[in-house]
């Protein structure tokens, strides 16, 4: 009997220590709970309170982490006019592996004026004369982003650090969940932000809706104003091209652009492989004359132009002026034609060489110039007088 009770005991005494272990265990995993849930907590009063309020709590609380601060950092000329930034607002909530939300305003300056590009279907929301909308959401990392930007023109133009603009662009950043939600969101939050941004500036601009969704059957951006791009309508380099540019109708800019794809057939001597155009009204036409101004390598007294390779190949232009529906617009057409290199990266062009160039660019200003369904015809340019030529 005594053997019995003595076996029993440290039987007992194993349960009483492994109980002991799971309520230790219980405590820590229900301490680690509430830690997660005051960490979370403290993240989304963060969420509340950043950004100038501006940011939709509601769609974005339940993507932050519980296991990761979340703090805020928020900087820009709108906020403190004394700042040295080119941001009127820049609002960054970052955690974990580049994971953010982020809004960020800028003052659109002529060296911005290649746009976000085009978007990965419509700009949900019907959008007013003088604004431009984009929207996207990709894979990063592993990790799915929706970005949106808004352009919005301001009458009364604004100052900024790189100069004087006539506009105004905003940018989203969030972490995406689900495509149609995600695209929403963003150009929701761009449009609120954009709005936000206009006001403060006192810039002119009308106030900017989110209630009122995009026509049914709306095209991509990219295309609307770019049509005299086809290379069916450009004596062009055969093979594949892209073409991207603004998508919506402005009096204040546009930007198209066309590029061959790389691979067969080979291009033949000074085909053009690229090309753009680039329309701006006030301040920022000027500012794209005046800070973009080039003409190519000069020529030598036999009429030679020698030059270095460049990554993108040698691009030229030709700068235009003339009064449109939006004031006084300043227009750069660029071409890039296919020139062959020697060994040490260099090529030679000739006089007739040049001209032939020369004479591709004036076709192609003339094409965007006078297309039924381009730009400067829809904004009633005139008074049109080239400034200047390759040459």
């Amino acid at each position: 009997m005594r053997t019995l009770l003595s076996s029993t005991g440290p039987r007992k005494t194993a349960v009483f220590v492994l109980a002991l272990a799971l309520l230790a265990a219980t405590g820590f995993l229900v301490r680690a709970q509430l830690l997660r849930d005051g960490q979370l907590d403290d993240n989304r009063d963060r969420l509340r309170s950043a950004c100038q309020g501006l940011l939709p709590h509601e769609e974005l609380a339940r993507r932050l982490p519980d296991d990761q601060d979340v703090v805020p950092d928020e900087y820009g000329t709108v906020l403190d006019p004394g700042q040295e930034s080119r941001a009127l607002l820049d609002c960054r909530l970052p955690w974990g592996d580049g994971r953010e939300i982020r809004l960020r305003a800028e003052a659109l300056l002529a060296r911005q004026l290649t746009l976000p590009g085009d978007s990965d279907g419509p700009f949900p929301y019907r959008l007013s004369t003088g604004v431009e909308g984009f929207v996207h959401r990709f894979e990063r990392r592993g990790r799915a982003e929706a970005i949106a930007s808004v352009l919005v023109h301001c009458p009364k133009g604004l100052r900024a650090r790189g100069g004087r603009s006539t506009g105004v662009q905003v940018a989203v950043q969030l972490p995406a969940e689900n495509r149609t939600a995600d695209r929403l969101l963003a150009a929701r939050t761009a449009l609120s932000f954009a709005d936000w941004t206009t006001g403060r500036l006192g810039c002119g601009a009308a106030a900017l809706r989110t209630t009122a969704p995009a026509p049914a059957g709306s095209p991509p951006s990219g295309h609307a104003m770019c049509a005299w791009l086809d290379p069916e309508r450009a004596d062009r380099a055969a093979g594949r091209w892209t073409h991207s540019g603004s998508g919506r109708f402005t009096t204040w800019q546009n930007s198209c652009s066309g590029r061959r794809e790389k691979g067969a057939p080979a291009p033949r001597r000074l085909e053009l492989e690229g090309v753009e155009t680039h329309s701006a009204a006030g301040a920022l036409g000027r500012e794209l004359y005046e800070t973009e101004f080039f003409t190519g390598p000069e020529a030598d007294p036999d009429g030679v132009r020698t030059f270095r390779r460049t990554e993108d190949g040698s691009t030229f232009h030709l700068y235009a002026a003339s009064v449109c529906d939006g004031g006084p617009v300043h227009h750069r057409v660029s071409v890039t034609p296919h020139i062959t290199y020697d060994d040490e990266g260099m090529a030679r062009l000739t006089a007739t060489d040049w001209s032939r160039i020369t004479a591709d660019a004036r076709a192609v200003f003339n094409r965007y110039m006078t297309a039924d369904d381009g730009w400067p015809r829809r904004s009633h340019c005139r008074g049109t007088t080239v400034q200047e030529e390759l040459s």
